[in-house]
């Protein structure tokens, strides 16, 4: 099962105006809603297996990356200007590696390895400049991250295994990356 990145951006809004009064608005919304997910389901199944059994979302060295960007430029020139920019990013992705099933065997002579390695952000941009005698205007900008990740054996199944080693990495210092907005 291999990683799915996804990077994803929106907005990117432009508006501007010029004369004796000028005005612009900007609504952008952005939403991350992906699922990338490694299952094995032992569900009535005997499963046997010579050597390791890896399930793996994303990977230790090229991690599932769900990332939303969203950013708005607004510029009036004008004797009285106005504006306003709402700029809102959302993150609900999933990252799951996951070993399930109410019943069932998994035989292995190696060992039993469930990881989930991923990267998530949610990132708003707001830009603004104004010439003017007069402005009035107002910039509201929002992000919510609230992405999930998980690396889990949610089994009753007989698992017999040289090791298990279950790892989940997300947002850690090795992956982060700066915005590559631009």
């Amino acid at each position: 099962m291999g990683t799915t990145p996804a990077l994803f951006r929106t907005g990117n809004a432009r508006t501007g105006g010029g004369g004796a009064g000028s005005g612009g608005i900007n609504v952008i919304v952005g939403k991350m809603n992906g699922v990338n997910e490694a299952i094995i389901d032992a569900e009535g199944w005997t499963i046997k297996a010579t050597g390791n059994v890896t399930v793996e979302a994303g990977k230790e060295n090229d991690y599932s990356d769900s990332t939303v960007n969203v950013q708005s430029y607004d510029v009036t020139l004008g004797g009285l200007t106005g504006y306003a920019n709402v700029v809102l990013a959302y993150n609900t992705a999933r990252n799951n590696a996951i070993v399930k099933g109410l019943d069932g065997k998994l035989e292995l002579t190696g060992d039993l390895i469930v990881n989930a390695y991923g990267y998530t952000a949610a990132r708003s941009y707001g830009y603004t400049a104004n010439i003017a005698a007069a402005a009035l205007g107002a910039t509201v900008v929002y992000s919510k991250l609230n992405s999930v990740q998980r690396a889990i054996i949610d089994t009753t199944a007989d698992i017999k295994a040289r090791c298990i080693k279950v790892l989940s990495e997300q947002n850690s210092e090795r992956m982060h990356k700066p915005s590559t907005w631009t």
